[in-house]
């Protein structure tokens, strides 16, 4: 299994440090990438040399354009806390280069304002969103039991958003990239999900030349959501 993990630096390597642990222990059987544009990034002074971890000098979006178009078998990728979203950008991206010149692929302001206790509309376009109203460690596994109430947690950010979106008219399509528990305190994403999602679109696109996606990234308790379109070109008749 190849696991990507996204930047080098503080958080990064944590990460990287956590699924290199459980790989010696015999949890993870796993090659770390870690990804960070800086050669000397923490995770390559902490970390290396070691067999199982490699580090990849490269922005992001970069590595992640061919990476995830086609991914090695049973990989993941673990997303750092503060990035932009990437999962977002890189559907985006893909849907235009699968469609070409047939349609324009645009990113639109999210302002849906789904039913949660959270929801914040982010000027870059994303809405914030979260069912805590209070502060959570980032290395929470979100398990049954929630540690901050003390009680079940009874809730999770997929099938809610997945709900949302049907009560929406002009919605096409809700593709979620779900963030869980990989290995030692550390969350993931299968990135065969990735090819899925733009393929999915595609194929909608073809349908009916027209796609309206809600987009997100989600733990069981947090996530980031962008809404992303696609339109063919109008024929104009003289």
């Amino acid at each position: 299994m190849e696991v990507v993990v996204i930047g080098g630096g503080c958080y990064g390597a944590y990460h990287a440090g956590q699924l290199l642990k459980a790989c010696r222990a015999g949890r993870l059987t796993a090659h770390i990438v870690v990804v960070d544009r800086n050669p000397d990034c923490r995770a390559a002074r902490l970390l290396g040399p070691d067999p199982s971890l490699r580090i990849v000098c490269q922005e992001w979006e970069e590595f992640l354009r061919p990476w995830l178009w086609s991914p090695p078998p049973n990989a993941h990728l673990v997303p750092a806390p503060f990035t932009p979203h990437l999962a977002f950008r890189w559907l985006l991206w893909a849907l235009g280069e699968v469609i070409g010149p047939a349609g324009r692929v645009t990113p639109e302001p999210c302002r849906l304002h789904p039913p949660l206790p959270f929801v914040y509309h982010h000027p870059d376009g994303q809405a914030y969103i979260s069912y805590a109203t209070w502060r959570c460690p980032t290395t929470c596994i979100e398990p049954a039991l929630c540690p901050h109430t003390r009680g079940p947690r009874d809730w999770s950010l997929a099938p809610a958003l997945e709900e949302f979106a049907r009560g929406q008219p002009d919605i096409t399509d809700c593709l979620l990239f779900p963030v869980r528990h990989l290995a030692y305190g550390i969350a993931s994403i299968p990135a065969d999900l990735f090819p899925k999602a733009r393929d999915t679109l595609a194929h909608r696109f073809r349908q009916t030349g027209r796609v309206r996606a809600l987009v997100a990234t989600v733990s069981h308790c947090h996530g980031v959501m962008g809404l992303l379109r696609a339109q063919a070109p109008p024929v104009y008749r003289g």
